[in-house]
């Protein structure tokens, strides 16, 4: 009887039908995890990656969602620091009052499930992959940052010294659904250095600081078109119209008393 119970209760899920036992409460969502600005601290891994990423909630609303991608082949380690120097590089490129920086799980997610017959790790996405997700997801713009081997890289075989410098891919992507495809891509050359027989390679920070830099430096930002900046804009010249009134009118004021002075000045006199 248990059995019977066990299929049939299998056999609804498959069929997308909720038996009545299952409680329907509390359910599990991708949280938005914006990126705050980042503090120079020191401490833990954890407490510093805290610092940097929270959940945004409804603060995120109204401003441009840019959702990123951070990711590696596997054989990377793409620690704290490295991540630390790309938030910070990110943040000041795209400051918090127009944009929201998310951590683009959701993304993640819809990639994996696409590539999952084809075995595709993150790193190995193509154009069409990213649009696709992109087409699904409610982000205005999707930064992807790829670090990876030469394609002819094996680490196995390979009999590099712990401590030897090696060249990894920096692959930068900016999505933009609007267009259907990259607004931006380019690759950069940066070192690290090899560990534990070559198997594992930790990046060089500050060549990844500068590289993060350059490629930001490709970005324009052309705000004329965004709501907010419109309203900020109108707002702007209301104000300046304002001080501009008050100016005139303080300015009217003190010729007003100046000529009262000088009247009163010539009636003193003449008595």
């Amino acid at each position: 009887m248990k059995k019977l119970l066990s299929a049939l209760t299998v056999g609804a899920l498959l069929l997308g039908v909720v038996p009545q036992n299952v409680a329907e409460g509390a359910r599990i969502n991708i949280a938005d995890r914006e990126m705050k600005d980042p503090a120079s601290k020191e401490g833990p891994f954890a407490e510093r990656i805290n610092a940097i990423l929270g959940t945004g909630g409804q603060e995120i609303s109204g401003r441009v969602k840019l959702g990123l991608l951070l990711h590696s082949d596997g054989h990377i380690l793409v620690d704290d620091d490295v991540k630390k120097v790309i938030y910070q590089r990110l943040r000041n490129k795209f400051p918090k009052q127009e944009f929201a920086i998310i951590k683009a799980t959701d993304v993640a997610t819809v990639l994996l499930e696409r590539s999952e017959s084809k075995r595709k790790m993150l790193p190995e996405m193509t154009e069409s992959d990213y649009v696709f997700a992109m087409r699904q997801m409610a982000y205005d713009y999707l930064m992807v940052i790829s670090f990876i081997h030469d394609e002819h890289w094996n680490a196995p075989v390979m009999k590099l010294d712990e401590g030897a410098e090696e060249t990894v891919w920096m692959k930068t992507r900016l999505v933009d659904p609007k267009i259907g495809g990259y607004l931006y891509r380019n690759d950069f050359a940066v070192s690290g250095t090899s560990m534990k027989n070559h198997v594992r390679c930790r990046l060089q920070v500050k060549q990844v600081d500068s590289v993060t830099q350059e490629f930001l430096d490709d970005l324009s930002i052309d705000y004329r078109d965004e709501d907010w900046f419109r309203k900020e804009s109108e707002e702007t010249a209301a104000k300046a119209a304002k001080a501009e009134e008050a100016a005139k009118a303080k300015q009217a004021e003190d010729a007003k008393r100046a000529h009262e002075a000088s009247i009163d000045a010539i009636l003193e006199g003449a008595l």
